[in-house]
C-alpha cells in the first residue's frame, strides 16, 4: 500500500512551483503541464502533474490501486506513450474517517467527511476552490455486514427459502441469507435457527444466536416495547450485573467483532442489570 509520506513527497515539488508562482516567479513549463503537456494534447490519458493528486485510483472495481504516476519524476512522461491514469478512474469521493462513539449506552457509528466540496468565483473572475467537512451519521448497514461476513468467513446459505422467523429485523435479515457460519477460526458459531439457545437471566430473557468457543454466547435481550433489541454477551448462569450490553445494532456488533478478530471487548455499553424493562 501507498504510504502518506510517498504521497507528500511526491506532492513537494508541485507546492514548490505553487510558491514560487506566487511570489511572482510563475515558470510558464510547468504551468502548461497542469493537464498533459503540450506534445500529448487531444488524448485520453492524463499525465500531466494535477494526476499526481489523486493517491488511488479506482482500477477494478476497487478504490486501492496505487497511482502509477507517483513513481515518475514530475517533468514525466513526455509524449503519448507512458504512464497516465484516465478521469474516470478517479475516486469521485471526499476523504471518510469513520469513528466509533460511546453515547448514552449506545454504540453509534459516525463518518467524518471532508474535501472541496465546491467552487466559488472571486469579484475578479478567479474561482476557487472550498473545502468544508461534515460530521453525519453512518451506521453499518446489515446487507452491507452480511455480505463482508459470507466473503470473509465460512457460512451456509438456507437450503430453502426460511419461513415463520421471528427476532429483531437484522436477525432476521442475517438469516435469511445464512443458515449457519463459523468465524475467527470456529471460535465464532451462528447457530441454525433451529437451535438457538434460550437463557433467562432474571427477570430477562435472551435469545442466543452466537455461540463462542470459550462457552460464552452472544444473543437477544427481549425488551418489552423496545424498537430495537439490546444485545447481550453472556454464560450460563452468570448474574445479571455481570452481564455487558453490546448496544442495540447486531451490524455494527458484527462489523465491529470482524474488524477486531472476534474481541468484542471494547464494545460494551453497560450491563443487563442495569436495563430497565
Amino acid at each position: 500500500m501507498l504510504g502518506l509520506g510517498q504521497w507528500v513527497r511526491s506532492l513537494a515539488p508541485i507546492m514548490d512551483e505553487f510558491v514560487r508562482a506566487a511570489s511572482g516567479d510563475a515558470r510558464t513549463d510547468f504551468w502548461k503541464r497542469i493537464y498533459n503537456p503540450a506534445d500529448a494534447y487531444g488524448g485520453e490519458v492524463v499525465t500531466g502533474w494535477i494526476s499526481r493528486f489523486y493517491p488511488y485510483l479506482a482500477l477494478e472495481g476497487t478504490n486501492g490501486a496505487p497511482n502509477p504516476m507517483l513513481d515518475l519524476r514530475l517533468g514525466e512522461p513526455r509524449g503519448e506513450r507512458g504512464p497516465g491514469i484516465r478521469t474516470d478512474t478517479v475516486p469521485a469521493t471526499l476523504c471518510r474517517a469513520i469513528i466509533n462513539v460511546k453515547d448514552l449506552g449506545i454504540n453509534r457509528v459516525v463518518a467524518l467527511d471532508a474535501g472541496l466540496t465546491g467552487v466559488a468565483q472571486d469579484p475578479d473572475g478567479a474561482l476557487r476552490p472550498v473545502a468544508g467537512w461534515a460530521l453525519l451519521d453512518a451506521p453499518p448497514d446489515i446487507e452491507t455486514v452480511i455480505d463482508r461476513l459470507i466473503a470473509e468467513h465460512e457460512t451456509t446459505p438456507p437450503e430453502t427459502a426460511p419461513r415463520g422467523l421471528s427476532g429483531g429485523a437484522e436477525m432476521l435479515a442475517l438469516h435469511n441469507r445464512i443458515a449457519s457460519a463459523s468465524l475467527f477460526d470456529g471460535s465464532w458459531r451462528l447457530l441454525p435457527y433451529a437451535d438457538m439457545v434460550y437463557r433467562d437471566l432474571g427477570p430477562h430473557s435472551i435469545c442466543c444466536w452466537f455461540a463462542l468457543a470459550d462457552g460464552r454466547y452472544v444473543g437477544e435481550v427481549q425488551v418489552w416495547n423496545a424498537v430495537e433489541p439490546q444485545w447481550a454477551v453472556l454464560r450460563d448462569g452468570d448474574d445479571p450485573a455481570e452481564v455487558p450490553l453490546l448496544g442495540t445494532s447486531l451490524a455494527h456488533l458484527l462489523d465491529a467483532a470482524m474488524d477486531a478478530d472476534g474481541d468484542i471487548a471494547h464494545l460494551e455499553v453497560g450491563r443487563l442489570a442495569d436495563l430497565v424493562l
